[in-house]
């Protein structure tokens, strides 16, 4: 299911996936989602750019090389994650 309505996902997910200008920033079982730690997740924009910003920085990604940076920020970020 895809839906920006709270409640509704709350309600009928056993897991919840939350995203961020089109990048995964989140996931969470049933039992420890709060629409509190959901909106935490829809709003890691900073923390996205901290992360992409010292990848670029460290010369492990590229400006070209979009797909690869995207996925080793969503590698990078889970890492923090657990």
């Amino acid at each position: 299911m895809i839906s920006s309505e709270l409640p509704e996902i709350l309600r009928m997910s056993h897991r919840i996936i939350v995203m961020c200008e089109g990048r995964i920033t989140g996931e969470l079982t049933a039992a420890e989602a709060t629409q509190e730690k959901i909106m935490k997740y829809a709003t890691q924009r900073k923390q996205l750019v901290n992360i992409e910003q010292r990848l670029l920085k460290s010369g492990e990604a590229t400006m070209e090389s979009t797909l690869e940076t995207d996925a080793k920020i969503i590698e990078l970020f889970f890492s923090y994650l657990f």
